[in-house]
């Protein structure tokens, strides 16, 4: 929604500080509102933990070498942006959101999904099979990272997710839920974003696997095929559809393109393949500069162990020393063995979190933030920076709000009194 109101409606075209405006603005305007006498307890361990790994991260920028390729500006931004959130993130309390949260996200979700849709159908320099962006033009760059918009539909196919096993005890009905499930999965399909269709897989299997039932299955679906809006919904999207193949068969060519070119490449990278029968014109060239750039880093430590500079190995080459693009690997390259030995306990900790969570939910917020980790989860091994504002936020939600299988008291005090809660 952003972008679309930044690029397409031309509010600030590229503007950077809109962006970061636009995303705080509403958290900082609810802080005059909110109680700070008590605080929701996070996960302890957790909480705690990302604390010491953020602090850990900004002395490594603090020490780094100053002739880097680090942007300091930027990183002052970003470390400003994860401090102001991991203080302020416990006085988040779960009774103030309640199902009001799915809603929300679902209405966010909703017109970030048809922000997207209606960019694309009216820009004329949108040509069927790209990734999908708010704004195109002719030698000009897309306006907004398709990644961005394929996380953002993930978010929101889980949120919708949510609300539709739990309509019932939101009192939202279906049919929103169902709509924006739909819009979501198909700006999933139009951005063409692997992590965002892996981890929608990924998502939908844990999710069947545990609260879905072959019963469970007939019943849902003869219970909304029973429904007239729903058939009458299938109805139009089957003659539309038709009527769309029909005008311009080149309209179905971003789904083909996720589900065998893209696709294929999944499936080749994990059972192999003929080398010698691969088709060039189809190499990923984001994946082959990543196993270049990990080359490099062996290298660099090959080079280091020779020559007896142990140091490096221990404690890292300095802050995002080289653009690895795998968070996990970076933490290796950048802060040495110990630090990388410290995260990946970290990690694991927050991914048993969610997955516990998911057998054992306790609240909806509980449940939304244990499936979106998924994202993070592949993430974390994929691509991007790991010292990210986006990505450590993320980390503290979960450690915030997934709490009530692994601690004790859930209301702590922020300061000694002897008022009630």
């Amino acid at each position: 929604m952003i972008y679309f109101l930044r690029d397409n409606v031309g509010l600030a075209p590229n503007s950077a500080i809109f962006t970061i405006v636009a995303l705080l603005l509403p958290f900082a305007a609810s802080l005059p509102f909110k109680d700070f006498k008590y605080f929701d307890r996070p996960n302890t361990i957790a909480y705690i933990l990302l604390g010491i790994f953020v602090f850990l991260g900004f002395v490594f920028f603090i020490l780094r070498d100053p002739y880097t390729a680090v942007n300091k500006n930027y990183e002052y931004s970003n470390l400003s942006v994860i401090f102001l959130m991991y203080f302020t993130i416990p006085f988040l309390r779960e009774k103030e959101i309640g199902a009001n949260f799915i809603k929300i996200g679902i209405v966010l979700s909703f017109f970030g999904a048809a922000t997207l849709l209606y960019a694309i159908i009216k820009d004329p320099f949108y040509v069927i099979g790209q990734r999908a962006a708010i704004k195109f033009g002719e030698g000009e760059q897309a306006g907004g990272n398709p990644h961005i918009f394929g996380k953002a539909g993930f978010f929101g196919f889980v949120f919708s997710l949510i609300a539709l096993k739990y309509h019932e005890k939101i009192k939202w009905g279906i049919l929103i839920p169902l709509i924006s499930l739909v819009l979501s999965l198909i700006q999933i399909i139009v951005t063409q974003t692997m992590v965002a269709i892996l981890s929608l897989l990924l998502v939908l299997f844990l999710f069947a696997l545990t609260n879905v039932s072959y019963k469970t299955i007939g019943t849902n679906m003869l219970s909304l095929l029973r429904k007239w809006y729903i058939l009458l919904g299938l109805v139009v999207c089957i003659f539309k559809g038709a009527k769309a193949y029909n005008d311009n068969p080149d309209f179905i060519d971003p789904f083909v393109r996720v589900f065998t070119i893209r696709g294929g490449k999944v499936l080749k990278s994990v059972f192999g393949g003929d080398e010698k029968k691969a088709n060039k014109a189809i190499v990923d060239e984001s994946t082959s500069g990543r196993i270049a750039v990990l080359a490099l880093m062996v290298e660099n430590y090959d080079e280091d162990i020779a020559n007896g500079k142990l140091r490096y190995l221990i404690f890292g080459h300095g802050y995002k020393n080289i653009y690895v693009d795998v968070p996990h690997i970076e933490v290796f390259d950048s802060f040495g063995l110990l630090v990388f030995i410290f995260y990946t306990f970290l990690f694991i900790y927050l991914a048993r979190m969610a997955f516990k969570t998911m057998r054992q939910p306790q609240s909806f917020v509980q449940e939304f933030f244990a499936y979106a980790f998924m994202y993070y989860f592949l993430h974390n091994f994929t691509g991007g920076y790991i010292i990210d504002y986006s990505r450590l936020i993320f980390y503290f939600l979960i450690a915030r709000f997934i709490n009530g299988q692994l601690n004790g008291k859930q209301i702590i005090p922020a300061k000694i009194n002897t008022d009630p809660v």
